[in-house]
């Protein structure tokens, strides 16, 4: 056996020692191992094998690591926080690849392992290695970067009329599945791990590369394995059907089951193919160094093995899982997100050219939190934004003209679907008040008189400036003047005498009249006795 210390430092690859943990012989995990293409469907839960329609079925998400993190290989870039539709973890460095079919690398590149080829593009799936990356294209051709001291990343051509499938990358070895159903390996081969013993006539669905041994998927549900068997690795245990997906690591291997159980096989120094009891309902697998990684129906991760690194210390708080990958000492997860659920019970009032709008958050924010609402008319297409309240006016409307309104939710990922659209409403101008007729008859005064708010008269009256006439005056008797006419005393005949005289009496009348109205109005009773008036000093002084 060959040791991975000694390996390394024949092929310069000095200073990697933690391959070959407490100096003992230690095989290496091949990466790009679980994953299942049947009928043009991924079924486990790794990025290796997606390709065409499967890579688009696949949620995007945001990728989340933990374990070793010697080189960084667990500081998930900004990049890979979003748009993500599968991830494969290496021995030191992993990948991500994107829903717009570009590769995010990070971790360790001493021999250019995430040194991405530039202008990369229309890639549909990814498989990291030892110190190499492989990558999947749309068209089907295979790109290799990275470490070639075996000539793992010289890619051959698939064949006159073929093209590749799905790629997985091993230790210092690679394969690919050709699109009749072939499989293809290349680099190293010190123990046949890149000798391909298989007949020609038959037809595979998966590939699988280990550290130091490969396997392959049969159409039929039966798995073939070869290479370094020293820990019956390569030894698939008899009667094995039924199998939907497969995962080479270190020294074992993993079958998924259409049942959902799964199988494990070859080493187990610390636990690697101890599967848990009970374990079921199982849709994707993957094989690390020396632990294994299960994804259940529900979302959740199960893991067994060695736990050296925190490998397996999966998070207390984990989002639902949709896919995940196993590597040397780490583990990478894909967490779903994507634009949120429509919002609901969108509700509109009308106003004078304009619409107030209000409605419900969507029950399903799609794991990213909602960063505000757009509310959209029809017709028109006028709209209204907020930041996060559940309301807003669209302005600028016609009154007259009937409009339903829809709104929609945004987060970091993408945009909801609209709401069901509201009930319609008919914005309208405020009416004016009518004002009153010119000429219209005034309100007839109550009969009773308001009383007047003037302050009552003082108590003792101002003595009239008006003299009073002299009590032994006495006035002349009036004559007859010819012709019948009557004259005051004095002899004159003249009417303005007349009419001054009753002018006079009819200011004395007003005056007692005011007196008398005086008095009411400072609380007298009618019929009692007036006061007095009090003498006058000025007259009296003068008498």
């Amino acid at each position: 056996m060959v040791t991975s210390d000694s390996r390394a430092h024949s092929a310069g690859r000095l200073g990697r020692s933690p391959r070959a943990r407490g100096g003992t012989p230690r095989r290496i995990l091949s990466v790009g191992a679980a994953f299942l293409l049947a009928t043009g469907l991924v079924v486990a839960g790794w990025a290796g094998p997606l390709v065409g329609p499967a890579a688009a079925a696949v949620h995007l998400g945001k990728v989340m690591a933990w374990g070793a993190n010697t080189y960084y290989t667990t500081n998930v870039p900004a990049s890979a926080l979003s748009g993500v539709q599968a991830v494969s973890a290496g021995m030191y460095h992993s990948l991500a690849l994107k829903s717009n079919g570009t590769v995010v690398a990070w971790g360790d590149n001493s021999v250019n392992e995430t040194k991405i080829p530039t202008g990369l593009s229309g890639v549909v799936a990814i498989s990291a290695g030892d110190g190499h990356s492989l990558a999947l294209k749309s068209n089907g051709t295979v790109v290799a970067w990275g470490y070639n001291n075996r000539g793992q990343t010289a890619v051959p051509a698939p064949g006159a009329g073929l093209h590749y499938g799905a790629v997985s990358a091993g230790y210092w070895h690679s394969m690919a599945l050709r699109s009749n159903g072939t499989v293809a390996a290349w680099g190293d081969n010190t123990f046949g791990e890149a000798t391909v013993p298989l007949a020609p006539t038959d037809h595979f669905k998966a590939v699988a590369a280990g550290q130091y041994f490969s396997m392959a998927l049969k159409v039929d549900g039966t798995v073939s394995a070869w290479g370094a068997n020293d820990h019956g690795q390569s030894t698939v245990p008899v009667g094995l059907t039924s199998v939907i997906a497969i995962s080479a690591g270190g020294s074992h291997a993993l079958a998924l089951k259409s049942n959902g159980t799964v199988v494990a096989w070859g080493s187990n120094t610390s636990g690697e193919s101890s599967v848990p009891a009970g374990l079921s309902k199982v849709i994707a697998i993957s094989a690390g160094g020396e632990f294994s990684v299960a994804l259940r129906s529900n979302g959740t991760v199960v893991t067994w093995g060695s736990n050296s690194a925190g490998q397996r210390n999966v998070p207390a708080v984990l989002p639902l899982v949709s896919s995940l990958d196993a590597g040397w000492g780490h583990t990478l997860v894909l967490v779903p997100q994507s634009g949120p659920g429509a919002p609901t019970g969108a509700a509109a009032v009308a106003g004078n050219g304009a619409v107030s709008v209000s409605w419900k958050a969507p029950a399903n924010d799609g794991k990213s939190p909602i960063t505000g609402y757009t509310v959209t008319s029809s017709p028109g297409s006028k709209t209204c934004s907020t930041t996060g309240t559940l309301s807003c006016t669209v302005g600028g409307l016609t009154n007259g003209t009937a409009y339903k309104f829809t709104v929609r939710a945004k987060n970091a990922i993408g945009t909801s679907a609209g709401s069901a659209w509201s009930a319609v409403v008919t914005p309208k101008a405020a009416a004016t008040p009518i004002p009153s007729p010119i000429g219209s008859p005034k309100p007839s005064p109550s009969a009773t008189p308001t009383a007047s708010h003037t302050p009552a008269p003082s108590a003792t009256p101002v003595a009239s400036a008006t003299p009073a006439p002299s009590a032994t005056s006495v006035s002349p008797a009036p004559s007859t003047a010819p012709g019948g006419s009557t004259t005051s005393g004095g002899g004159s005949d003249t009417p303005p005498l007349a009419l001054a005289l009753g002018g006079i009496a009819l200011l004395a009348l007003g005056a007692v009249c005011g007196f008398a109205a005086a008095n009411l109005m400072n609380g007298r009773q009618a019929g009692s006795p007036p006061t007095a008036t009090p003498p006058d000093p000025w007259r009296a002084g003068r008498t």
